[in-house]
């Protein structure tokens, strides 16, 4: 799952086994059987070229950043007065 980040922050279409993280994203094609994997290519190369798609890749790229991903890990690390902030 995490090259889906990395495939969406490079702008390109992901197709990926439909794992709960894949499936949830709506940014993301999945493919449980090599047919639907072909079906699944073919509608992402031709949503490759949709700047609304192209958009919510943008979006997703932001949301699951690592900025982004760190933030509720140092809010608990913050509530237990665990973080350490260097001066």
């Amino acid at each position: 799952p995490l090259k889906m980040y990395e495939y969406m922050a490079a702008g390109v279409p992901v197709v990926a086994a439909p794992l709960p993280v894949c499936v949830d994203h709506p940014a993301v094609m999945t493919a449980a059987s090599p047919g639907e994997a072909v079906d699944a290519v073919r509608d992402a190369l031709r949503l490759s070229s949709d700047p609304v798609h192209a958009e919510m890749l943008t979006n997703a790229t932001q949301e699951a950043s690592w900025d982004r991903r760190i933030e509720p890990i140092l809010e608990r690390l913050e509530a237990a007065s665990l973080r350490f902030v260097p001066s």
